[in-house]
């Protein structure tokens, strides 16, 4: 049945599109190392420099390249102790260069320099209760930093700049302000942060004090819809991308939440295998963790 819901609603927003396309360019996938490869890719960020960070999930490390594209450097390593990893998901870079790992199985976020040499750890408890976060941002300023937490918690955790939890935003619901399985992370300049609401096939933006706005997207399998949120990232202009992992596909939101279109060449959508964490930097190039397919796409926007 499920199959069947989506095969309709893919041909029928293929065959008559009630959105345009937003043209994009296909580049060259960023490289895989050497060394075992790329195995399920979940995030991207951009840091200083320019640099493209990706969580290379699946071998447990870090993956960073340069402006060309090239890989530079890996950082990481399967383990428990401080500078290794256990089941990274999410990650997030913040103005000073420094970089941010949900490592989720291990309940922490692992803080790095921008080479890669480990600086601290975020613990993520609440009381007794170990959360297991999922993704990671900072807001512009450094002052703040918030971390997802799923099933069965639900919630955001704002965390000061002592490396405190100060806040904790949600509770689990469908309401607005509430959350099902709340997931990647994006802070906008203007600091409102819009996250992820996967369950509830929705985007949340709230303010920086934890204020509901308003949302972006709803249930469904046609443009302007989701199915399976996954992604979300911002552009220099306010626009917001959103992946979607079981249709496939990237849809392109304007600041105030209206659909702008599906990204798209040659005149159809563009199909990612599912598409996860997702990051625009400065020449407006679009990088996609494909989970399944083990790579990280690149496509170049137009402005």
């Amino acid at each position: 049945m499920l199959l069947l819901l989506l095969a309709l609603g893919l041909a029928a927003a293929t065959a008559a599109p009630p959105s345009p396309i937003v043209p994009a360019l296909r580049l060259p996938d960023l490289p895989p190392p050497p060394e075992g490869g790329m195995i399920m890719p979940t995030d991207v960020a951009i840091g200083r420099a320019g640099r493209i960070y990706v969580v290379d999930s699946g071998n447990q490390r870090v993956l960073v390249y340069g402006t060309d594209g090239a890989l530079l450097s890996t950082f990481g390593s399967s383990g428990a102790a401080a500078a290794t990893l256990v089941a990274p998901v999410g990650i997030a870079t913040a103005a000073d260069g420094s970089v941010f790992v949900a490592d989720r199985a291990a309940r922490r976020v692992q803080i790095f320099d921008a080479d890669g040499t480990f600086l601290h750890t975020l613990v993520t408890r609440v009381g007794m209760l170990e959360i297991a976060p999922v993704d990671v941002a900072v807001d512009p300023a450094g002052e703040r930093v918030y971390v997802t937490a799923t099933a069965p918690y639900n919630r955001v955790l704002v965390y000061g700049k002592q490396g405190r939890i100060e806040r904790i935003w949600g509770i689990p619901g469908n309401n607005p302000g509430e959350f099902r399985y709340p997931a990647t992370l994006a802070v906008a300049p203007t600091n409102e942060i819009y996250i992820v609401d996967v369950f509830n096939t929705r985007v949340q933006v709230l303010d920086r004090r934890g204020k509901y706005l308003v949302a972006v997207g709803s249930w469904g399998v046609t443009p302007g819809q989701f199915f399976r949120p996954k992604g979300v990232a911002l552009r220099g202009d306010g626009s917001v991308l959103v992946s979607d992992s079981y249709l496939g596909v990237i849809q392109l939101f304007n600041e105030d939440t209206r659909l702008r279109g599906v990204i798209g060449h040659g005149g159809e959508f563009a199909r990612f295998d599912t598409p996860a964490g997702l990051a625009v930097d400065g020449r407006n190039r679009l990088y996609v963790a494909e989970m399944l397919a083990n790579k990280v796409s690149v496509l170049q926007l137009e402005p």
